[in-house]
């Protein structure tokens, strides 16, 4: 049953790039970053709401903690990947969040102070050369107008690699999902001003349907 479920969330996530890559296409990523993480942000308050969870209280220590993942999380990971996507290709931006593990050892052993081992090593060049092999075959597009969105969705993946070590402690201690819950509001309220500047100005009535429940999947599929 675990096997299954892995499947499924494979499945839903090697969409993500194809979804957001259609999806910009008619609604601007500065909006599509706001009502992604606003739909994802309103979720998890309902699950936490509903969930143990809502018990737990915030040590005031960890409160900008909090502010510094939800700034990780959405403005500069979702905000990067979505604007990213608008100017490369899908293949490019999945095989360049395929270097997060590489930027979350580096991550690690930079702030964590965790010891890099053998096994670490072995694990990144594994991961290398599993890149490279993927290049070998397919090929990075490293066309110029694609440079833009390449080095945007590479900093996408670095800012996510160091959401996932930096949360790794508050994760020990307060748990994945009241974590993942609290950093994609404290995010979404960041990120509101900057959104609601775009979001005024768009005309929605060219967005198709199909667009809408692409919308609904970056949401609610890929950020729940």
């Amino acid at each position: 049953m675990v096997y299954f479920w892995l499947t499924i969330q494979t499945l839903i996530a090697s969409l993500t790039h194809i979804i957001a890559k259609a999806v910009v296409r008619e609604i601007t990523p500065m909006t599509l970053t706001l009502l992604r993480s606003g739909i994802a942000g309103i979720g998890f308050g309902f699950l936490i709401s509903f969930s143990k969870y809502r018990w737990v209280k915030i040590e005031h220590k960890d409160r900008f903690k909090f502010f510094i993942l939800g700034f990780l999380a959405v403005p500069l990971n979702q905000g990067a990947f979505i604007f990213g996507i608008k100017y490369t290709t899908p293949a490019n931006a999945s095989l360049l969040y395929a270097m997060t593990p590489i930027f979350a050892l580096l991550f690690s052993a930079l702030f964590l102070r965790e010891r890099v081992n053998f096994y670490k090593v072995f694990g990144v060049v594994l991961s290398f050369i599993g890149i490279g092999i993927v290049f070998a075959e397919h090929g990075l597009s490293l066309n110029v107008e694609y440079l833009k969105g390449n080095i945007i969705i590479m900093f996408g993946a670095m800012f996510w690699a160091l959401y996932s070590i930096l949360g790794k402690p508050m994760i020990i201690k307060y748990g994945a999902l009241y974590v993942t819950g609290v950093t994609l509001m404290v995010g979404s309220l960041i990120y509101l001003p900057i959104g609601l500047y775009d979001f005024v100005r768009i005309d929605f009535s060219g967005v198709s349907f199909g667009s809408w429940l692409g919308v609904l999947y970056l949401g609610v599929g890929t950020s729940i």
